[in-house]
Order: C-alpha cells, then structure tokens, then sequence
C-alpha cells in the first residue's frame, strides 16, 4: 500500500523448525545480509522506460540490507535515507514490514500507472543448491531486471486479494483459495478467475462474479486432479470496475518433497564463526559473531587439536572478547603446525569455538596443514624485466627526481614525493603538479616504484593539531574524458564519462559497492583511451574521516574547474583534529598505457575477456576476432534496439538463419 508520500510493502513467511537464520546486525550501508533468511525487493518506477530504472534490496530480521541501484541503464550507489523496516515473529510466521519514500525510489516522478515491484522471501534453512524462495512471481528470467516485476497500481477504492495454498491430505488433488475482502466504504462488484494448469492432468479453474458489501470478506474455493508430483502453474486475476487489481503468475508441486530444513548451527545459525589459516606466518585470523543472540557471554574460547590421538590433545587455545555488539575480529599466533605434521605424519586439525549458554554454541572446522615438497623453494623468482617493460631508470634534477619507465617519465617533487609532471605515450597528462596541503611540519614520505610504474606512496602525519589536508591530481581537460572507479565487486562498476558540469561532478557517494563500509573507495581512474592516471589503496587506514552525523566531505572527488581541467581530489584528512600518535596512509599511483600493446594484438583473438563472443554476434563462445558476418551490423542493430526500445525481428530471424 501507499500514502501520500510513501511505500508500504508487509510479507508474512513461515519459520522453519529451528527459527530464523539473523545473524548479521543492521547498520549504516550496504552488508553482506544474504547468509540469513530475507525478505528480497525489486522496484521499478517506470516499466515502459527502454531502460527502466531499478532498485533492488535484500533485508534480513534484524534490518541489515543489501542494495543493487540500476539508473540510466547504469549501476548506481543508494543510501537509503528514508528506508525503515520491522519484523516479528508470531506463531511460527515472520511477519516483515518494510517502507520508504516515493521520492526515494522514484515513484513520485513516474505516472502512476507505471510502477512495478516484486517481493520475495529467502528460505536459508531450507537445503536447496541454489535456493529456496517464495515469490510473488514465478521467477523465469533475470531478477535483477523489470521484465519479472508485478505491475502495481494503487487506488483508494482496490478490493483486496490473498491468494493461499490448502494444505490437504488427498495425494490426487490440489486445492487453494482466494480471500476477496472490501475495505472501502462503497459496494464493490468483483470479477475472479482462478485457473490450476497441472504439467499433465486435467485444469481446475473458477470464475465467479460477486458483490462485496464495505467490509465484506468472501472466500473463492479453487481445486483439482494431481498425479504423483507433477507441477501446477496458477493464473489469478480480479477486477473490480472493469479493471485488474491482483493478477498472479505462481507454481508449486503440491506433492513435491517436504523441504529438508536445516538445524540452526549447521548453516551458521545464530553463532557464526569464522577463520582464515596463514600457514607461512604461522597466524589465524578469527572471527566470532552473537550479535543476533540476545543473552550471549561476554567471550568465546577457540581451541585447536590434531587429529593424532582421536583429537584428545589440545595444540592452543585463546579467548576472544566479545565488543558491546557482540563481536569479535582477531588475529592469533599458532603453533608451528608444519613442523607438527613432519612430527606425527598427519596433517589434519580441528578448530573448535565454544560460546558458552548459546543454543549451538559449539562450532567445529576441520582443516589441514600438508607440508609440500616445494615449500620454500626458491626457483622461478628472478629481478630480471619481463618482455615488454623496461628496468626503473632516475635522474636527479634541482628540486625533483626524474623516473622512466616504459612509456612514461615523470617528474616527482623532492618534497612531497608527488608528480610535477607525468609524460605518458609522448604527451604530457597533469595540467599542474599534484598538490597536498596544508602539510604539517614534521611529516615524512617514502616513495618505492616497479617496473610497470606503480609508485607507492607513504605519508606519515606527526601527533600535533592538524587541519583538513587534501591531494589534488589536476589532468589536463583533454586528457581526462573519462572516469573509472571500482568499490569491492565485478559488473557494477560505473566506466563511462566524466560527468558534465563545473565544480564537483561526482564523488564516491555515488559509486555502487557491496559491503565496504563508508563511501572510501579503493580504486579510481581518470584518462582517455590512451592515457590516464590511476589512484588506489587497500583501505582508508590512516585517514581522518567526517563521520559525524551531517559530515558531507566525501573520501574521492572529481572537480571540473572553469578552464576544463579534471581534479581528481583525495581528501585524506576530512576535519581538523588532534593526532595523538604518528599516522601512515599508504597510496600506489600508476600513469597509463602500463606497457606498449603486443604486434599485431588487433589479428589476436578475443577470448572470455569480455564474456561469451555469442554476446556481440559470434560464432562460437570464444576466440572470435568478429561478429560471424565479419561486419558490424550486428552491433549497429543492438544499438538501434537499446536507443529506439524497437527490435528489428526480420533481422534476428535471417542472423539466426545465418548463423
């Protein structure tokens, strides 16, 4: 449903025998949620769009999301302001509730005749190889697309419709029923047709015409034959005035097998631990997680046996403290377990974490710490330059140091270790030297470079008061056409143009992400299609960040000033502050082309690069150089389609019949 000004969408699910998997607690920004039971949200405001616009979100119990953002046909960030959920649990149902603001989503701009969504609920207890959903929608495409989303078209005088499944005990028959109910002051005049389609039995339907008295509620009994476990495809439609309100597209096996839940703890459940191995350092990271669990202890016991004498000995043994959200991420040092394995001849472990008074509060990991016949071996490492670079080469000039590496010279400031100057394929990139300011005395940088041109940069800020400090790469305007920058996923990061406009043009805000927390990116590139400067970093480790509740400076920017110029901005320090002890920020930076492009690269084939050649018109998945004609209309009318919403089917038919 719908005010005035915002979205309403409610889902009630069963519980499975164990409860609900919610293991991952809310907060701001995108999480990782998809391990738990979830409610799943596709909104489309606008379904005749050639592209539509699309927002999808995954919720779990607690609150947690994870959002997809598709506008203008790109993927886009989201933080929703205005997004507000609610759940329960009554007598063995979650009863979900979710909301938001028209405008958020887009659907006040959209006419209201337009709008499509899609509501899910993510079964994680049930055992299932690629899932097990219910759905508004028999699922036969993409979900992340418009296609499968259910028009929605809200007025105040709807009759409401609940579509739900009998449960029988007669093995030859399938039955459901209709709830029609009339929440509006007038008599209503209502049209239903209920049609079961089984995959070989004969259909059951019903069509009845009715008047619904203001709230009047009736009940429409639809039923028919089954053999054995054959599928049912169920149509539903209702009119009132002469015009749909609930039309549904669903199917089940109504003697399909019962679902095989599984027992909480088995899949995480309520207690998650994890751990990563690090055999050459001898270090685990571990991870513990109750922040679902209400009454929970304040730490978690890990212990590690080998499996020689049937586990009885204890190798190590920590404790991790739980912080106020129940939480805990640290790194141990373990035993020397390679030389434990040379000692006994076996390899295999046992890690146990004990959360004690939680309902499965035991979790048990095997791993194993083989010893290899080349561990430690030193062949194959060499300093020698691969093919098609060049050895780092440096000249020392008045105030700064020249650096060449294949293709590139640049020319780095003494002071600061940033570039005054960088000349890539023969022509110069930057507009004017990078610039980092205000710097407060007492700092340090250190520089180390490779042979492909990748500088890293350290800068480390004395303890003192320091104010805002910002890093400032300006490239030239004709060198800087385009933007790319990459957050902690593959096929959701935006490469196109440098938006238009002056001052600020973009900002990290707005670049998708999954799960990385704030709006720090690490990778940014701007350039052309020849060259380009590159920025990145494994985290913001070491920056000052404006996290406070109305903080509004963004980690990365872009800024177009008035004579063209791009300024890829890095703000590093985001407010004045004290620095209580020294801080490092680690930087790599790397000028385009990286290396000259092989002979005769445009005779190479393409291969799975940029997917499946049958996506542009090849004859085979891969090692294609053309579409199968050897011309470009196949791409030519792929772009007539995506820019008119018009497929030219004579032409798919005769490429078919080409091909």
């Amino acid at each position: 449903g719908r005010t005035a000004d915002r979205l309403f969408l409610a889902g009630v699910g069963r519980v499975g025998p164990y409860g609900l998997l919610r293991t991952t607690k809310a907060r701001r920004g995108n999480v990782d949620c998809t391990k738990d039971d979830t409610y799943e949200i596709v909104l489309v405001p606008d379904v005749s769009k050639v592209a539509p616009d699309i927002r999808h979100v995954i919720v779990n119990f607690n609150g947690a999301y994870r959002i997809q953002t598709l506008v203008d046909n790109k993927m886009a960030a989201w933080l929703p302001e205005t997004m507000e959920t609610k759940s329960s649990i009554r007598d063995g149902w979650w009863h979900f509730e979710w909301s938001v603001s028209l405008d958020e989503i887009g659907f006040s701009d959209a006419p209201a005749d337009r709008h499509a969504i899609r509501l899910v609920r993510n079964f994680k207890q049930i055992e299932s190889q690629w899932g097990y959903q219910s759905s508004m929608r028999a699922n036969e495409g993409p979900f992340f697309a418009a296609a499968k989303a259910v028009p929605a078209v809200f007025a105040d005088d709807a009759v409401s419709a609940f579509l739900g499944r009998v449960e029988a005990a007669d093995p030859t028959r399938w039955r459901v029923r209709l709830r029609l109910h009339n929440p509006t002051a007038r008599e209503q005049r209502v049209e239903a047709s209920v049609e079961g389609r089984p995959a070989n039995s004969q259909p059951g339907s019903a069509v009845r015409t009715l008047t619904l008295k203001p709230g009047e509620t009736a009940e429409i009994p639809v039923e028919g034959a089954i053999l054995g476990d054959e599928y049912v495809k169920l149509a539903v439609e209702v009119k009132s005035g002469g015009k749909t309100v609930f039309l549904r597209e669903v199917g089940w096996r109504p003697n399909g097998p019962a679902p095989q839940w599984l027992r909480a703890g088995e899949d995480g459940g309520a207690f998650r631990f994890d751990f990563a191995y690090y055999p050459s350092h001898d270090k685990m990271r571990l991870r513990a997680d109750l922040s679902s669990v209400e009454k929970r202890p304040g730490e978690v016991s890990v212990e590690i046996r080998s499996d020689v004498n049937r586990g009885r000995d204890v190798l190590a043994k920590t404790v991790l403290k739980l912080d106020a959200d129940g939480v805990a991420d640290e790194i141990w040092k373990v035993p020397d377990l390679k030389a434990e394995t040379l000692r006994t001849g076996v390899g295999g472990y046992t890690i146990t974490a004990t959360a004690a008074g939680v309902k499965g509060g035991v979790v048990k990991k095997e791993f194993r710490r083989d010893v290899f016949e080349w561990e430690g071996f030193k062949g194959g490492t060499s300093d020698a330059v691969p093919s098609r670079f060049e050895k780092v080469r440096r000249k020392k000039c008045e105030g700064s140091e020249v650096v060449s590496v294949v293709l590139r010279d640049h020319v780095v400031d003494a002071k600061t270790g940033l570039w005054r100057q960088v000349t890539a394929a023969g022509k110069p990139v930057l507009a004017r030297p990078m610039e980092i300011s205000p710097l407060p005395p007492g700092y340090s940088v250190a520089t180390e470079w490779d042979v492909d041109g990748m500088m890293t940069w350290r800068i480390t800020l004395p303890p003192g008061r320091c104010a805002p400090i910002t890093l400032d790469i300006p490239i030239l305007a004709e060198r800087a056409p385009l933007l790319h920058p990459c957050a902690d996923g593959l096929r959701f990061n935006y490469a196109g143009a440098v938006p238009p406009g002056d001052g600020r043009v973009w900002d990290s805000t707005k670049a998708s992400r999954s799960s990385i927390i704030g709006d720090y990116l690490p990778y940014v590139w701007a350039g052309g299609p020849l060259r380009g400067i590159a920025v990145f970093g494994e985290s913001d480790r070491g920056w000052v960040l404006d996290d406070s509740d109305g903080g509004k400076v963004p980690c990365q920017e872009v800024v177009r000033e008035s004579d063209g110029t791009v300024v890829l901005r890095l703000n590093l320090v985001q407010k004045a502050c004290e620095i209580r002890e020294p801080r490092t920020i680690l930087l790599g930076f790397q000028a385009t082309p990286v290396k000259p492009m092989e002979k005769d690269w445009r005779s190479s084939p393409i291969g799975s690069l940029i997917g499946s050649c049958y996506y542009w018109g090849g004859y085979s998945a891969s090692d294609e150089i053309h579409p199968y004609d050897g011309t470009d209309t196949f791409w030519r009318k792929m772009a007539e389609a995506r820019r008119t919403g018009k497929v030219d089917k004579a032409y798919v038919e005769r490429a078919i019949s080409e091909r």
